[in-house]
């Protein structure tokens, strides 16, 4: 197996286990009370984190309001604030497209992207005209959003 098909199918599965949870960046006013607060959720079994710095990164199952609410009282508690759901932030993978052209997606053209696996659901979504890929990443990115997707594959 060569190595870019390895670093290919670690990114699907990562992205399998992102669909089940969103991760979550909090920040704190001093060390302690991040670690704190990462504690309390682990022994009230509402999720697992990690403490650095100020800084507290927790992992969420996305399927569950209930838990943004129960994370939200630990956090005012220890007087956090909600730096950025990090599953938020958009993804392109262009794998299937450097491994088609043998080159990375750059200029202008019909640009066509996958919002789930495109071995799950082949269905594409096309950027409107003729785009750059860079406008045509944001375009995709707008449509992402509607969708609730976070992440999108360039087609080749």
């Amino acid at each position: 197996m060569r190595k870019s098909e390895l670093r290919h199918i670690i990114r699907e599965e990562i992205a399998l286990l992102a669909e089940r949870k969103k991760t979550m960046m909090f920040k704190f006013p001093d060390d302690r009370k991040a670690k704190n607060f990462v504690r309390e959720l682990e022994n009230s079994a509402l999720t697992t984190g990690i403490a650095k710095g100020n800084i507290a990164i927790v992992d969420v199952p996305s399927n569950r309001r209930k838990y943004d609410k129960d994370i939200a009282k630990v956090m005012k508690k220890y007087r956090g604030e909600l730096e950025e759901a990090l599953s938020e932030r958009m993804e392109f993978d262009d794998f299937d497209y450097r491994s088609s052209h043998g080159k990375a997606p750059k200029g202008k053209g019909n640009w066509a992207f996958a919002f789930e696996h495109p071995r799950k659901n082949p269905k594409a979504w096309f950027a409107p005209s003729y785009l750059t890929y860079a406008q045509a990443k944001k375009a995709a990115e707008k449509e992402a959003k509607k969708r609730g997707a976070y992440m999108a594959w360039t087609l080749g």
